[in-house]
């Protein structure tokens, strides 16, 4: 599974804000729902990352 480079740094940057959700005083409730928004927004680039590999293995069959 070969990522382009933009691939990588939403993954990277996924991953920054994985780091950064662990840190989050949840029972700050302006703090947990920023924390919920980045991580909807990471859930949502890796989502694209993964169907365009998914189409990616298809279309070689």
């Amino acid at each position: 599974m070969s990522l382009s480079a933009y691939d990588e740094i939403s993954v990277r940057h996924a991953r920054e804000i994985l780091g950064r959700a662990e840190l989050v005083d949840l029972t700050d409730p302006m703090a947990a729902a920023g924390t919920i928004g980045e991580l909807k927004v990471a859930v949502a680039s890796l989502l694209v990352v993964l169907d365009a590999q998914s189409s990616d293995e298809e279309a070689t069959r």
